[in-house]
């Protein structure tokens, strides 16, 4: 028969508390999580593949449709060679960050409300992410 001081808190490392159990779970489940993550990003291939210069382009150029009459998208497509060039390098270079989001208060009859416009170059890169991740 085992002593009794093998059973008490100290004496047996197997005997955990309820916090401790909840840490253990909480990082078994980030470990199962973390892995998870990692095999979707294998599966999709080398950074260079997923955003190579033809995908960029083509999103480019369909994130446009439908706005082409706003300046800014006219502006954002005359340079949407040697945009995509530089975005696609930062992007490789692991230097690119998403501009800020235009925030504006928009009035329709009596009913204003906030309206959050992304910028057209994350439009033009989002959807190279999405379609390689959700298809």
């Amino acid at each position: 028969m085992a002593p009794y001081n093998e059973f008490v808190r100290g004496a047996n490392t197997f005997i955990m508390t309820s916090q401790e159990r909840h840490e253990a779970r909480f990082q078994r489940r980030k470990a199962k999580r973390q892995a998870r993550k990692q095999a979707r990003c294998n599966a999709l291939g080398p950074v260079d593949k997923v955003f190579s210069y033809r995908k960029m382009f083509f999103y480019g150029k369909k994130c446009c449709n439908g706005v082409r009459w706003k300046q800014s998208v006219q502006n954002f497509e005359n340079h949407l060679f040697s945009g995509t060039a530089n975005r696609r390098r930062k992007v490789l270079d692991q230097t690119w960050k998403p501009m800020k989001c235009s925030h504006f208060t928009l009035c329709i009859g009596e009913e204003p409300f906030q309206v959050d416009q992304q910028n057209r170059p994350f439009t033009a890169i989002a959807p190279v992410v999405a379609v390689k991740l959700f298809l």
